[in-house]
């Protein structure tokens, strides 16, 4: 069952959206705090993870992500890793 709310998918919608010209919808699935730590933890510690690549495609789609502390936190908003 695909979840619509993990991170990675809401990551890839965005990049979508972005693409197509709908940035403010896009900007809008990764403005949560939590959200935004996530993508910035995997943007400021490249070690080759596939999130990496849809961060840098967000950001070069025209989207900024929020200043926020880098955390990698839950994969879905909500539920805490452990």
């Amino acid at each position: 069952m695909v979840n619509p709310e993990h991170l990675e998918l809401r990551l890839l919608r965005a990049v979508a959206l972005a693409r197509a010209g709908d940035r403010s919808p896009a900007e809008a699935l990764v403005a949560d705090p939590m959200i935004a730590a996530h993508l910035q933890y995997h943007r400021q510690h490249p070690l080759g993870h596939p999130m990496e690549d849809a961060v840098t495609a967000l950001l070069t789609a025209g989207v900024s992500l929020p200043e926020v502390p880098a955390d990698l936190g839950p994969l879905v908003p909500g539920r805490h890793h452990h």
